[in-house]
């Protein structure tokens, strides 16, 4: 079959959580199919298809945002952030004209922000996959964050709960990264529905022996998304302080491109914002404990599963555990109150023994569950499903 991929940024190179699910979903579909790959490019994004151009065609369309957008968005029904921002219709014109140039027989859609780009068709079969339930990423947003921009958040959270709903019934199957995502999904009308989890590339996340041996911690993730950027400034308030107090040579390393500047404030007494690096996986190596204090976010955690994978213990919040089978006490450990993440911490410095039993059972869980070469048969029936259905 032949697939038109269309997502929001370049898939490549598989820098955050989206960009690490589309490039990995990209390479498991062109196994099976023909696959173009359709994207946006923004001002001072790097335009690299080096890494995709072997698995599938490239159609990268340069985008720029509206200045005032979200000030304008006021006066509109539509949601700013999970459509007007990614919205544009010369953009519009050149999706049209590349679908209707081509035969696609799917047309896979990657976030409600690409969904308005194929409303009107109907004559082809169309996938959407769901990374996450915006309408929730938006009320978490707003009740855990009150300024006044959250009271344009609030005003998004109310417009997107009728877009995102209209938008999933628009698709004729859909795909959850979760069960409770499923159920979500479910109950605002999605049909055919096919639960495919984050997963991880256990080739390139594996154990390796620690080099440095003082004692750290680390968070790894896109350090300009909001959920992010929450989860590390309540663990500096609420919790580093403490920990540092109990063990003085203890660091932190918050490890992820586009820090915002309130991130880069925190600098301070062994807190290392790190910015972009060539590759996380020494700083997950070398840290002690893989900590997610997520109080906000939805879909699943793709740094859990590169924790897991590398053979390190975790401490996680509930949140930031979703969607992910884990057992608390046995694959990683769930601590809700951000303020006792530091006896959390010092529980597993202090019993190596149980650390590194939570940690292979991590290992174990994501071999057993989350490698993305069992999801690529399961993907193209769903394709060919569909496909027939329409026909």
């Amino acid at each position: 079959m032949n697939i038109l991929f269309l997502a929001p940024n370049p898939p490549y190179p598989p820098n955050s959580g989206a960009k690490i699910r589309n490039f990995n979903l990209i390479k498991i579909i062109s196994k099976y199919h023909d696959i173009s790959v359709l994207f946006l490019v923004r001002p001072g994004e790097i335009e690299d298809v080096s890494g995709l151009e072997k698995y599938c065609t490239v159609y990268p369309l340069p985008f720029q945002t509206k200045k005032y957008g979200r000030l304008k968005s006021l006066l509109s029904r539509n949601p700013y952030e999970t459509m007007l921002s990614c919205y544009s219709p010369k953009i519009q014109e050149q999706i049209s004209h590349i679908i209707n140039h081509n035969n696609f027989q799917i047309l896979h859609v990657e976030s409600l922000l690409m969904s308005a780009y194929v409303k009107n068709i109907s004559t082809i079969p169309k996938v959407y996959d769901a990374h996450n339930i915006e309408s929730d990423i938006l009320y978490r947003t707003f009740i855990n964050k009150f300024s006044t921009r959250s009271v344009l958040t609030f005003l998004d959270y109310l417009k997107n709960k009728k877009h995102e709903q209209d938008a999933i019934r628009s698709f004729d199957a859909c795909i959850s990264v979760s069960e409770n995502d499923s159920k979500r999904l479910r109950a605002m009308g999605a049909q055919n529905l096919m639960m495919l989890p984050n997963c991880v590339d256990l080739d390139h996340f594996y154990p390796v022996e620690r080099k440095d041996f003082s004692p750290n911690i680390v968070f790894t993730g896109l350090m300009n998304w909001y959920p992010n950027v929450d989860a590390i400034k309540s663990f500096c308030r609420d919790a580093y302080p403490v920990l540092k107090e109990k063990i003085p040579q203890i660091k932190f390393y918050a490890v992820g491109r586009n820090p915002i500047s309130t991130l880069k404030n925190l600098e301070k007494n062994d807190i290392f914002i790190t910015g972009e690096v060539p590759d996380v996986r020494p700083f997950i190596s070398n840290s002690d404990v893989c900590i997610v204090p997520l109080r906000i976010g939805g879909g699943t955690r793709l740094k859990i599963l590169e924790y897991f994978a590398m053979e390190k213990p975790v401490i996680s919040t509930s949140i930031g555990a979703e969607g992910i089978d884990a057992i608390d006490g046995k694959h990683l450990i769930i601590e809700d109150d951000i303020s006792k993440f530091p006896d959390r911490i010092n529980e597993l410095l202090n019993d190596t023994e149980y650390a590194g039993y939570i940690a292979k059972n991590g290992r174990k869980l994501a071999e057993e569950k989350y490698s993305w070469d069992q999801y690529g048969e399961k993907l193209s029936q769903l394709f060919s499903n569909i496909a027939i259905n329409l026909t």
